[in-house]
């Protein structure tokens, strides 16, 4: 389990970089770059 201050870290770098993360969501090059890496990454098994 991450620190306190690990975590608050990693949450400040995470607020930091919202706006980007948004962009890429809602971009047409963000749904581009999501399809490509999803016809490359394996799946894994869901489990029930």
């Amino acid at each position: 389990m991450a620190t306190p201050s690990a975590a608050r870290a990693m949450w400040e770098e995470l607020a930091r970089n919202l706006p980007l993360l948004r962009h890429q969501l809602s971009s047409t090059a963000g749904r581009e770059m999501r399809a490509a890496t999803a016809s490359t990454r394996p799946r894994r098994p869901v489990s029930v």
